[in-house]
């Protein structure tokens, strides 16, 4: 009996020794409630906008995984904890933030996952002085809960809700365009007084549009050419002056004012008569930055 006993003691005592070499296996966490993950996200938010208030990048940081990834608007994503705190410590070094407000309006898990969503609100000023700047927006976070139950942020993308500002309208020099157009004027003066309708042409767009008085519409670049060579082969321009009175310019089109004077001659004999008159004249930037006449309108100054 007494064996027995024994034998029954060895094999209660070989069991136990058994049980206690096995690997103990980690026990998974319970899913965290929604109230759980709302007050876990928004306590991080609480030391999100204590610590950069204060300028701590290393308090900020705390808040971030290691494999963590940031996506700030107009730049590349920031990839891990490290260059995420090169970044905000750099930012922190020139400038300091006076506000800083973070309002959750969704928090939502999944196991060990959660997303949050929300907006903020922040201001700050570069610490060498100047205006302070403001800026709000919203968000969307991941986090991830780690093995002490603890939620870091894994993922996080922001943009600002204030449109951009409108892209500033290239300056244009005036004094240059109306140079240019001067240049056009010099040129249609000397092929006309030369009766070189190549040269005139060369002048024009190719959908121009010419509105000669006692005429109707001359529309494109050929009926334009045509009608100028049907006149120089009959007259003789002895002189051709164009005075620019006004230039305006507005992007890839300008308007020219200005008065002109003429002195022809018919080929097949008779007196000289001298023109005056007025015109109007659009021109239109070229691909290749040249200014070339889009719609040209003129009539006399004298009955």
């Amino acid at each position: 009996m007494v064996r027995t006993y024994r034998l029954i003691g060895l094999l209660l005592l070989a069991a136990l020794l058994l049980s206690a070499c096995q690997p103990v296996v980690a026990q998974p966490q319970a899913p965290p409630s929604d109230e759980e993950v709302t007050a876990a996200v928004n306590a991080i938010w609480d030391e999100y906008e204590a610590s950069l208030l204060a300028g701590d990048v290393d308090r900020w940081i705390a808040q971030w995984m290691d494999d963590g990834v940031q996506m700030p608007p107009d730049m590349p994503p920031r990839v891990g904890k490290e260059t995420i705190y090169a970044a905000v410590s750099g930012f922190l070094s020139g400038y300091e933030y006076t506000d800083f407000v973070i309002d959750n309006e969704d928090a939502v898990a999944s196991g060990d996952m959660a997303f949050a969503r929300g907006t903020y609100a922040a201001s700050f000023a570069a610490k060498g002085g100047g205006d302070p700047m403001s800026v709000e927006g919203k968000y969307m976070t991941i986090l991830r809960r780690q093995e002490d139950g603890s939620w870091k942020i894994y993922r996080d993308i922001f943009n600002s809700n204030v449109p951009p500002a409108p892209a500033a309208a290239p300056t244009t020099d005036v004094a240059a365009v109306a140079e240019a157009i001067d240049a056009v004027w010099r040129e249609y003066e000397a092929s006309q007084i030369a009766g070189d309708p190549d040269r005139w042409i060369a002048l024009w767009a190719e959908d121009g549009v010419q509105l000669p008085p006692g005429s109707p519409p001359v529309v494109g670049k050929a009926a334009i050419d045509a009608r100028d060579r049907s006149d120089l082969e009959v007259n003789d321009y002895s002189q051709f002056v164009i005075t620019n009175k006004e230039v305006e310019v507005n992007g890839d089109l300008a308007f020219a004012r200005g008065d002109f004077m003429v002195t022809v001659a018919p080929k097949s004999g008779g007196d000289p008569m001298d023109f005056q008159g007025k015109y109007m004249t659009i021109f239109r930037q070229q691909p290749d930055g040249s200014w070339k006449i889009y719609r040209d309108i003129f009539n006399p100054s004298a009955p």
